[in-house]
């Protein structure tokens, strides 16, 4: 955790081969960090979600990892409603994220609140009792090549993506912008 209002970020860490497992919460929490990569590990058997990348979080690469067994998100990236920039410019790749939303499950594999520049890629998605893939606002993100299946296996209210915006202040935010 760096502190961004004192321009100390958490820089440049990389974590490969590891496996992250039984943690009551997520299981990898980053703020105020940049230039960082989560690569060929697992992330299983979380209460809740498996890796969080919240607010003035940037450049961050999720590759090659094995994500199973977490109680919500697989990947989650949370922003800021009035200010997308404060969680930009990650990678999401080559990720086999299944059986997720175990304790929760009103939530995808991989989701977007309010983020920009963000690319989600060639990730296998599977069994999962909601979307795969899902974008709560945000700017210029790039959802390509995945192959999502067996999604929705407990709801039939979204599709294998689903973009929204109705989280409290981010709708007021999108009225602002669409009433101008």
């Amino acid at each position: 955790r760096g502190d961004a209002t004192l321009g100390t970020f958490v820089e440049h860490i990389r974590f490969e081969g590891f496996d992250f497992a039984h943690a009551s919460g997520s299981a990898l929490v980053f703020r105020a960090s940049r230039h960082c990569q989560i690569t060929k590990s697992t992330v299983r058997d979380t209460g809740y979600n498996g890796i969080n990348l919240y607010e003035d979080t940037h450049r961050f690469r999720v590759a090659g990892n094995d994500i199973t067994r977490v109680g919500h998100v697989g990947v989650h990236m949370f922003g800021a409603p009035f200010d997308h920039s404060r969680n930009s410019h990650h990678v999401i790749t080559n990720n086999h994220i299944w059986n997720y939303g175990v304790v929760h499950k009103d939530m995808g594999a991989i989701g977007i609140d309010g983020g920009e520049h963000t690319v989600i890629s060639h990730n296998l998605i599977h069994d999962s009792p909601r979307w795969a893939v899902w974008m709560n606002s945000g700017n210029d993100n790039v959802i390509e090549y995945n192959h999502m299946h067996h999604n929705n296996l407990e709801t039939q209210d979204t599709g294998a993506i689903h973009t929204y915006t109705n989280m409290s202040g981010w709708d007021l935010h999108m009225d602002v912008e669409t009433n101008k």
